[in-house]
């Protein structure tokens, strides 16, 4: 995956690339899923650029709402 930064961006990146990166990391390492899914690359950079994750499935139901909401809305979006 490419940060959102990463793909609107031709030249230079900041932290915030990093930290995405750190999002789809701990997002796998809680839910056992990945946050954006989907065999076509294309699909993929479009999920990722809108920031279409979910955190409202059974994968989540063990994870406080303090770290769904800010955590991952922090890094990812």
């Amino acid at each position: 995956w490419l940060s959102r930064s990463v793909n609107t961006q031709l030249t230079d990146y900041d932290e915030t690339a990093d930290n995405f990166s750190l999002g789809v990391i701990l997002y796998f390492m809680l839910s056992g899923i990945l946050p954006f899914h989907s065999l076509i690359q294309e699909e993929v950079v479009t999920l990722t650029l809108r920031c279409d994750i979910s955190l409202c499935n059974n994968h989540w139901s063990n994870v406080s709402k303090n770290v769904q909401a800010n955590l991952f809305r922090e890094r990812i979006c």
